[in-house]
């Protein structure tokens, strides 16, 4: 048999049998109170990460806290001994990022549908050192990935394009650049968003760190970039429901807890995670057979 089928065939028969397992026990790590979670089997966690690498991706709405959180367990790998890396998109250090922070800042107004293209080229521009580090045997820590860009993109284009309808005729009276304005308001269709993220590498985990919108208003820095509107942000908010059923996909409420308790939360489910990768390891290593490959993003 072709081992490109007999990959294909152990590869399901793995994730079925172990996928109402996993769901369930990541079901009860987040349920499971947080007191006691650093102290696990009577000493310390110990985070043993699979020789395969692993890619981990924070996800939320601005100012959910992420970013706090993937500083966080990069520094617990690192700790720990782990080989990782801790990155971030948009990566504003490239010259595809540098045009997208500008746009962000209102420097620069770009049309939905070109932004959203800069974003996906930002995160496609990594995506040979990514696959290079995985193949050795990082752990990726990455804030925001593909999910933001069908997120914001979506919402923050069709927000645009209701506000010019709605206001057209006082954008028309007062206006010099009305035209360019209603061009650059085009909706983004979901299709056209996620056509432009296939391909990339599919995450082993998602955090997703669910707060309101509300919930955000006060924290340090809100209202610094063009996103940022409440308005806005509760689109986006509800546009990330629509990835919950992604197999890898887990989603923590974070309102009212320390960034303390959430760290503890995030690595009893990196740690379930790394315990699953390693068995799978052992199982092909067993079996003598193809590796299992890493799936494709939206493909």
């Amino acid at each position: 048999m072709h081992c490109g089928i007999v990959c294909a065939v152990q590869t399901n028969r793995l994730l079925n049998t172990a996928a109402k397992r996993e769901l369930a026990a990541s079901e009860s790590i987040r349920k499971a109170p947080v007191v006691g979670l650093e102290t696990m089997n009577g000493g310390a966690v110990r985070l043993v990460a699979p020789t395969r690498g692993a890619l981990l991706v924070f996800e939320g709405i601005d100012r959910s806290g992420k970013s706090s959180q993937a500083k966080l367990l990069y520094e617990r790998l690192v700790k720990e001994g782990v080989k990782a890396k801790l990155l971030g998109f948009p990566d504003r250090s490239t010259p595809v990022g540098k045009l997208i922070s500008a746009a962000l800042a209102g420097k620069s107004k770009p049309p939905p549908q070109v932004l959203h293209l800069l974003f996906a080229a930002n995160r496609w521009e990594l995506q040979p050192q990514m696959n290079q580090w995985l193949n050795d045997g990082f752990v990726l820590i990455v804030d925001r990935y593909s999910f933001s860009g069908l997120a914001y993109s979506t919402t923050a284009a069709n927000y645009l394009a209701a506000a010019a309808a709605a206001s057209k005729a006082v954008a028309k009276e007062n206006s010099e650049h009305f035209e360019e304005e209603v061009q650059a308001a085009v909706p983004i269709g979901e299709a056209f968003a996620k056509a432009t993220e296939e391909g990339l590498p599919t995450p082993d985990r998602v955090f997703f760190l669910d707060i309101k919108p509300e919930d955000t208003l006060g924290r340090e820095g809100y209202g610094e970039e063009v996103y940022e509107s409440l308005e806005l942000q509760r689109m986006v908010y509800s546009a990330y429901a629509k990835f919950g059923t992604l197999p890898y996909w887990r989603s923590f409420s974070v309102k009212g807890l320390s960034s303390a308790d959430v760290h503890l939360m995030i690595l009893a489910e990196v740690k379930a995670l790394f315990d699953q990768l390693r068995i799978k390891e052992e199982k092909e290593a067993a079996g003598g057979a193809c590796k299992i490959q890493r799936a494709l993003l939206w493909g």
